[in-house]
Parts: structure tokens; sequence; C-alpha cells
């Protein structure tokens, strides 16, 4: 593993449940190091791991190796999350009176309620439920009757309106509640191509407890969907925050329930090529940094040797190094659409973007601006897929 600042190791040692003994010495001799504790603060804020950082180190009484103010700060963020998640608890229940139908939970929904020992250890940022595809608008409808509103899709700048159903197909329109955001999922995936995986995790899925419409999915298909969950923020999408967050839920999940994840089950579900590669990808990153057991054959070498940083915790990270395999996903993409008219626009919008999303990711407004932008668009391209260079 390559050389890390201090802020990195005692952040990637402490963002864990249960501290090894190595891992309590190594927060010993780093906070005693010129560690920059308000960099350190901030970017376990960034990575959404406070909470996770300070119970661990109350929980092995390890609080007096932080500085007070630092302690102070953790505190108050740890009781704000436990109040918030409260919330959501709370309107998790009145969600599943207003719904008759098979309600699975998703990432956080469960695992603040049903996976982790207390109740703000993670935080969360909306409720994500999985309903049958056929049921979902309907469902959708159902919660707007009983008062959620719909305020319009979150702002999202897309190269066409194709491009955007790529996008945004894992689940409809935001609905609110208050100050909760609430996501209807049609999918676990945001490829139609994959729909029989998703609809194999609803059949699967377990009650939770007494409530015969709350579910959680199998511990099988719940890493798959944390896993695709990870790639789909840190690969595909390039959304900045939480990163850590979310590959400590996959930690935890494996260390957890190593005795009840059929790998084997995990191998037929991910034949596909590209559900491979994306399970592989993020399975040895949870490997690289928390030094998890993983099965050899979802080990990435080439990554374990080269191209793995510490860029997980930059604030203007591009996280996953690029796969030679983006023709393939290009297709898969291009597959999903039905219709002839909307593979040409995906195509020809993958080279000529809609003005305003030029506009958007260039910061460019006149037409001279806009043109540059789309001058920087193709020469990213080239940088990108053709000569492989990291595009800032």
């Amino acid at each position: 593993m390559q050389t890390k600042m201090y802020e990195e190791k005692f952040i990637l040692n402490a963002a864990r449940l249960d501290l090894s003994d190595e891992n309590i010495a190594v927060l010993k001799d780093v906070s005693s190091k010129n560690i920059d504790w308000n960099m350190l603060f901030q970017k376990a804020l960034f990575n959404g791991v406070s909470t996770l950082i300070y119970y661990s180190l109350k929980k092995h009484n390890l609080t007096h190796i932080l500085p007070d103010d630092l302690f102070s700060k953790l505190k108050e963020i740890y009781c704000r999350v436990s109040l918030q998640n409260l919330k959501f608890i709370k309107k998790i229940h009145e969600l599943s009176r207003m719904i008759e139908e098979k309600t699975v939970l998703l990432k956080g929904g469960y695992l603040i309620q049903c996976f982790y020992p207390d109740i703000g250890i993670r935080s969360m940022g909306d409720i994500d439920i999985l309903v049958d595809k056929k049921k979902a608008l309907y469902v959708w409808n159902v919660l707007k009757s009983h008062g959620l509103e719909n305020r319009g899709e979150l702002p999202v700048f897309s190269k066409s309106a194709v491009h955007e159903r790529v996008i945004q197909r894992q689940h409809l329109d935001h609905l609110w509640s208050g100050d909760c955001i609430v996501e209807v999922h049609q999918s676990i995936f945001e490829n139609p191509c994959f729909d029989y995986i998703t609809k194999k995790a609803m059949e699967s899925a377990v009650p939770l407890g007494s409530n015969n419409k709350l579910y959680r999915l199998s511990n099988t298909f719940f890493l798959v969907h944390l896993c695709n969950h990870f790639y789909l923020h840190n690969y595909m999408y390039k959304q900045k925050g939480s990163n850590l967050r979310m590959l400590c839920d996959i930690n935890e999940f494996i260390l957890k329930r190593t005795l009840h994840i059929d790998w084997n089950e995990i191998e037929k579900t991910c034949s596909i090529s590209e559900l491979k590669n994306r399970m592989s990808t993020v399975l040895t990153y949870v490997n690289f940094f928390f030094q998890t057991p993983v099965p050899d054959n979802f080990l990435m070498q080439n990554m374990l040797t080269k191209h793995l940083t510490t860029a997980l915790l930059d604030s203007d990270m591009t996280v996953l190094e690029k796969q030679n395999r983006i023709l393939s996903l290009f297709f898969l993409r291009l597959k999903s659409f039905n219709k002839n008219r909307h593979r040409f626009i995906f195509v020809f919008r993958t080279f000529f973007p809609s003005r305003k999303w030029i506009c958007h990711k260039y910061n460019t407004e006149n037409n001279k601006g806009v043109l540059t932008g789309y001058f920087s668009y193709w020469a990213d391209l080239l940088s990108r897929y053709v000569l492989n260079r990291k595009v800032q």
C-alpha cells in the first residue's frame, strides 16, 4: 500500500465497528504525529464517516487521543445524526402504513434499523424503497395521495433526454415529506438489461420482523446492491461525497454476514461481464483499504498492483480508475433502448451533447464559450478513452 498522509491513515484505521490491536496501535502512533486535525475532520465529514469514527473511538476508549474541540464536534454531529435517523425511522413506518404492496428497504433504511448497533453510526440522505416494477407508479401515486410532494426531479444535467433515462431509470421522481426525501425504486440497477436480477432480488427478499409489508434483500442480493450503488456513484456518475461511508457499509456487511453470503450465487448472478467487473472492482477496493478477505475470483490483481490510491478520500477525486471495457458498457447501454430513434439520439448526443449540458459542464454561456466547451469535451473524450489519460 502506498504511503498515506497521517490524516488518511487515521481515518482508514478508525472507520470500523471493531478495531484490531493493529488498528489501535496505528491510531495511537499517528495521533502523536504532526497531524492536521482540521483536515482530518473535513475529510471524515466529506466522506460521511465522522459518526462511525466517533462511535468506534468511544467504544474502544480512545477518545482521549483526539483534541477536545474535535471530540466535541464529532459528538455534536453524532447526536444530530441520531435525532435525524429517528425521524427517518418514524417516516419509514409511516410509509409502510400507506403502502399495501411488498416494500423492500434499500441502503441506509435497512442498515440503521437492523444492521448497525447504534442509530447514530450512519447518516442517511433519503429513504430508498424498492417495489415491483409494474406497481412502482401506483405506489408513487399512493404516496402523493397521502400528502408527499413531487417538487420535480432534483437538478440533473444530461447530454440528452435519452441519456437522462439511462441515469434515472432506477427510481421515479423524488417525493418530499417534510425534510425527508423518498425515492421509489423500480430496480436496483440503472440498466433494464439487469431487471431479471432485480426480480430475483424481490422474490428472495426477507420480511422485517412481524411486519409482512416491509422487507429487506437477502444477504447475497444486498451485497450486490451495495457494491453496485458504490460503483455507480463513484465510477459512472462520479458523484462526490460519502464515498468511504459506502465502502464502510460494504466492508462491515461482509464481516458481519460472511457466513451467510453465498459467493457462488453472487458469481452466478454476476455472470454478465459488466456486473462481474463492477463487483470485482468494488470488492478489490474493500480488500485494499480494509484488508478484508474476499474470494480470489473477485480480486482484480491489476488494480492491486497499479491503480489503487488513497484518492478515495480526496475531495477532488476521480475515484475509480477506468478499466479497458468502455465500449462494452457503451453497447450495453445502447442495447437497453427499444426504439432505433432513441439509439440514434444516444449515439449522436454522446458526441454532440446538448448545449445546456456543455454550458453546465464547462461553465460557459456565450456562443464563443459554448464552441470552446464542445472542443474541450471532444479533447476530454480523446484523452480519457483513446489516450487513456486522467482528465481533471
